[in-house]
């Protein structure tokens, strides 16, 4: 009989803690959730946990610097799949998270839908071991890597996007209409399976599309 699933939720605000209790009951009914309001604690649950199938980092706990949190956990649980959670939305925030050891990045914003769906996605990549490292600058054929099939064009268009900027920027930038961007758009969300910029820019980093 599998053991249940083992989740580390750390966060300093007991009112989310709540309520991602209730969006993890969704992930899975019977697992096991040990929740901490910061790094200190989950370094300590180390003592009496090897691993965790699942952890959840708030970025901006108090008296640390997002990234130091992350490569702490890290360095601590190397074979867990870790998602950061922000409150802030961006790109450098989303960048510095995978650079120093998630797997994925959540901006709090998301809807529940979003977030069982980057979650589900981080479990189906197994424990941690065989994550893809962001790959700054990756060029063309670093998308062989990666298990989608993508234009050099729609490529294109995600680099700009990772870049942060609009579509009409991106428009601009690669002489086309913004209908033909927003079209781009459209084919590479249905090929990534995601609904946010994000979550493009996320998964563009983490296998070194862009």
């Amino acid at each position: 009989m599998a053991a249940d699933m083992k989740i580390l939720l750390v966060d300093d605000h007991a009112l989310f803690r709540e309520g991602a209790k209730l969006l993890l009951a969704r992930l899975d009914p019977a697992a096991v959730l040990l929740e901490t309001g910061s790094v200190e604690g989950a370094l300590l649950l180390a003592e009496s946990h090897d691993e965790f199938d699942l952890i959840l980092l708030d970025l901006n706990l108090p008296g640390m610097r997002g990234r130091d949190g992350v490569r702490m956990i890290r360095r601590c649980y190397p074979a867990s799949p870790l998602v950061v959670l922000s409150g802030v939305e961006s790109d450098a925030a989303m960048r510095d998270s995978l650079e120093a050891g998630a797997q994925a990045f959540l901006p709090k914003s998301a809807n529940g839908q979003e977030m069982l769906a980057v979650l589900e996605e981080v479990l189906a990549g197994g424990d941690g071991a065989s994550r893809a490292e962001p790959r700054p600058g990756g060029s063309a054929p670093d998308c062989l890597r990666s298990p989608w099939k993508l234009t050099q064009r729609q490529i294109d268009v995600m680099g700009l996007l990772c870049q942060g900027l609009s579509n009409k920027q991106i428009a601009r930038s690669l002489d086309l209409s913004e209908n033909t961007v927003r079209s781009h758009l459209a084919a590479i969300y249905g090929e990534l399976g995601v609904r946010s910029r994000t979550q493009v820019a996320a998964l563009a980093h983490r296998y070194g599309i862009v």
